[in-house]
């Protein structure tokens, strides 16, 4: 673990110090969130920033984001307005990062933001102090700013001393660790096998002073490892969490998200009592009117959890669960006013219908949202994924079509696109001149972007690459297409700075 932990350093060390310079052809461009007023967003570009940041001993706040993103107008409509958490920012240089901007995911790769949306501080030597999850309570966002601009370390640095040094942190070590969106950072630091490890240690270590950080780690590792067999500890922090409001306020999304799943390894007679409390969870949350809209849907979620039946499905027939869904969407459909409400809101919504079996009511509340929509696309793929789940191939075509013709953006664009592609072979796997022809175009679009084939982009690539191998496995009519669209893939991967390893099947 030592030593993984170096490597890590040493990486991050190597990434972060080209941040302070502007190197010929590096990306530069950035915008500021037009839903974001009040935070006053650094204008130039991510060198730039670094650069400035350096200048004035001043750390610096990046937030990377795009303008399809549920969570990312979430946070717009409710934390980036938060009057505590504006005024704290003023500490910062603020930078927003949209995916979609000129070299965006070639930022994303050098930070190892993987998903959108990533909140980053960094100390003013480039060096990172944190990142922070999008799911916390609305008064933890600027307490835990103001955590890590009294933060003189490295979150690494934090790590490793609370691993083989733990008397040496303080509370607000521990608050760091504890804070920190560990899931958040493409596995640079603690890997993805060894998260639950390091986060069940680290809890392990935490003194009885910091109980609330030592809960929360244990939580998060418990979640980190909810595909293996959960041992008695998980059990009982979680309902050491439950019995305190307090620490079920502080973690309340990772409950709402993850309390049903933890709490089905418990005895039959302690689960009871822990879905009894789930359930009365899920009524308070959705009847706070102080937490913010989305915390007060998710409350939905942990009915549709609990309902779930062994295998983890959900009842199709269920009259009391199809009602209160319908009574909760009707409910976001009216509360939810400004176009980041909605777009954080309404997904969720009709997810919920569609789940329960109410999937004409799902795609009734979609295709309404589409006029006024931030980003229509991403409703329209949903709608083709509720066709698709109803066996509807030709209308799913449409829309994932069209999602793809509207989408804007390089990054969007490659992602509805790729998607529209997956899904043309599955559900036309025998329109071959089609799919090659949607692909090309799909691919040309990629060559001619600033970003090329880095991060999101990349993964997607990846994916569609591997699909078409499995496309044409001994289908020899399929196999010529595939192996010329797989040599393309290749060769945009090539043209990158990353690696192209996992690309080994290309012909």
């Amino acid at each position: 673990m030592k030593h993984h932990l170096v490597c890590c350093l040493t990486l991050c060390s190597l990434l972060l110090c080209a941040c302070g310079r502007s190197d010929t052809g590096a990306p530069q461009a950035t915008t500021a969130p037009a839903t974001s007023a009040g935070i006053e967003w650094f204008e130039g570009g991510v060198s730039e920033a670094f650069a400035l940041a350096k200048e004035r001993d001043q750390p610096l706040f990046l937030y990377w984001g795009a303008v399809w993103c549920p969570p990312c107008n979430q946070l717009r409509s409710t934390v980036f307005r938060d009057p505590a958490f504006v005024e704290m920012t003023r500490a910062f240089v603020a930078v927003y990062l949209d995916g979609d901007s000129e070299g965006a995911q070639r930022w994303g790769e050098h930070f190892g933001a993987a998903g959108y949306p990533t909140l980053i501080v960094f100390g003013p030597q480039g060096e990172e102090r944190t990142r922070l999850t999008s799911g916390m309570a609305l008064e933890r966002y600027p307490q835990a700013l103001q955590a890590a601009l009294e933060q003189n370390e490295s979150i690494a640095a934090v790590l490793a001393r609370g691993l083989e040094e733990p008397q040496s942190l303080t509370d607000d070590h521990w608050q760091l660790l504890a804070r920190t969106a560990w899931d958040a950072d493409d596995g640079r630091l603690l890997g993805q096998e060894d998260r639950a490890n390091t986060l069940s240690t680290l809890a392990q270590h935490c003194p009885a002073t910091s109980q609330p950080h030592c809960r929360r780690l244990k939580l998060l590792s418990s979640i980190a490892s909810l595909d293996q067999e959960s041992p008695p500890t998980t059990i009982e922090n979680l309902q050491q969490i439950l019995a305190d409001p307090q620490l079920t306020h502080d973690n309340l999304s990772e409950l709402q998200y993850h309390a049903v799943e933890l709490s089905r390894s418990a005895p039959a007679d302690v689960r009871a009592i822990l879905y009894a409390r789930l359930q009365t969870l899920a009524e308070r949350s959705f009847a706070d009117t102080r937490l913010p809209l989305k915390a007060r849907m998710l409350g939905t979620r942990l009915h549709m959890d609990l309902r779930r039946d062994e295998n983890g499905q959900l009842p199709q027939d269920d009259a009391d669960l199809q009602a209160l869904v319908r009574a909760r969407a009707a409910w976001a459909d009216e509360a939810a006013t400004t176009p980041a409400e909605r777009q954080s809101l309404i997904y969720n919504a009709a997810w919920y219908l569609h789940e329960v079996g109410l999937s004409d009511a799902a795609v009734e509340l979609l295709q309404a949202e589409l006029g006024n929509a931030v980003a229509p696309y991403y409703y329209m793929s949903y709608l083709a994924s509720i066709e698709k789940a109803r066996n509807n191939a030709t209308r799913a075509l449409g829309w994932s079509a069209r999602a793809w013709q509207l989408a804007t953006g390089p990054a969007t664009r490659t992602q509805w696109g790729t998607q529209h592609v997956l899904n043309l072979i599955e559900l036309a796997p025998d329109q071959i001149d089609t799919i090659e022809t949607v692909a090309n175009q799909l691919l040309d679009g990629v060559a001619q972007s600033q970003d090329g084939y880095y991060q999101r982009t990349r993964t997607r690539m990846q994916r569609l690459h591997d699909t078409l191998a499995q496309w044409s496995q001994d289908k020899p009519k399929r196999e010529a297409a595939a192996s010329r669209l797989r040599q393309r893939i290749a060769a945009l991967c090539a043209q990158s700075a990353t690696d192209c390893s996992a690309l080994t099947g290309a012909q």
